[in-house]
């Protein structure tokens, strides 16, 4: 028999046999080999604000981030480099999409913002004035975080997220809407434990991931279970809509877009903290795409046991 025939017949077989392969199983699993790579991150716009200090509505970068964060240590500060005085507010709600800023005053810089109907914990004190309010960064940090004491801007709130937007927390949200209005509706559901809202927002199959280890795929009732023992036990959850965090740095240069089923289109992935029943774990909730262009909360990446280390 000759070489060429002996060749043909390998090849053959070969090309047979790569066709019966089965499907690659969906396994996650983080590692230090950076995907390709994709822009997690927005860079700073002008401090343009209203003069009342309103959210301006084209600004995305200052994209209000609901901020319902437990203080660090005592949860006050008398460090700052501004005039203060002392209050004994808990917690301002916005009445309408608002800016939280450097400082007492539309003059300093847009670092975050409060979505209407949120809340931010204040740290135990307002300018000497009377017209700001100091809160918690969006961080968590207790350092120089400003949103206006306006009254049409914001009021008094005895406890987090007492009264959230009802259109945010709605389980019908999975209709056809666009990314952010969608990470802001699960975000608001996530804070206020709508239960029956994130539930509906899961996709079935649902998967999970684990920080440095496997992942699967679950029915959505399984899934939800687990989803259960983390969420409910948190105090107060804090949501990175905006996208300050790096997560291509939190997972040591893997990209969090492009760790998941490539046949999934992946859209967003949100950074979240303050969750177990410790307050420190830490997990990025991953949203996608159908064909229909509808979105759905396709899985969560839960690092437990303190979060992503750094």
């Amino acid at each position: 028999m000759s070489k060429f025939f002996l060749a043909l017949i390998f090849l053959i077989l070969g090309s047979g046999c790569a066709a019966q392969q089965s499907p690659t199983p969906i396994i996650i699993v983080v590692t230090a080999t950076p995907a390709p790579a994709q822009n997690m991150t927005t860079a700073p716009s002008p401090a343009t604000s209203s003069p009342n200090d309103a959210a301006a509505p084209t600004a995305s970068p200052a994209t209000p981030i609901p901020v319902t964060v437990a203080p660090s240590d005592s949860g006050s500060s008398t460090t700052s480099k501004f005039p203060t005085k002392p209050t004994d507010v808990q917690y301002v709600r916005a009445k309408q999409d608002i800016n939280i800023r450097q400082g007492p005053g539309t003059q300093y810089d847009i670092v975050g913002g409060v979505y209407a109907g949120q809340t931010a914990r204040v740290t135990g004190f307002m300018n000497a004035e009377g017209t700001w309010w100091r809160v918690i960064c969006p961080d968590g940090k207790v350092s120089e975080c400003w949103v206006s004491a306006d009254t049409a801007l914001t009021e008094t709130a005895s406890a987090p997220n007492a009264s959230p937007t009802s259109d945010t927390t709605s389980p019908t949200v999975s209709a056809q809407v666009g990314t952010e209005t969608y990470t802001r509706a699960l975000a608001a559901a996530l804070q206020g434990k709508n239960f029956d809202a994130l539930k509906s927002m899961m996709g079935d199959p649902f998967t999970i991931g684990y920080w440095l280890s496997e992942g699967k795929q679950t029915a959505r009732d399984e899934a939800w279970n687990t989803m259960k023992t983390w969420i409910a036990p948190a105090n107060e959850i804090i949501i990175d809509i905006a996208g300050k965090t790096d997560q291509t740095a939190l997972l040591n240069g893997t990209n969090p877009l492009g760790m998941w089923n490539p046949n999934v289109k992946v859209v967003n992935s949100v950074y979240v903290k303050g969750l177990g029943e410790t307050g420190k774990d830490e997990a990025l909730l991953i949203i996608a795409q159908r064909d229909d262009k509808s979105l759905y909360w396709y899985g969560i990446l839960y690092a437990g046991n303190g979060g992503f280390k750094k």
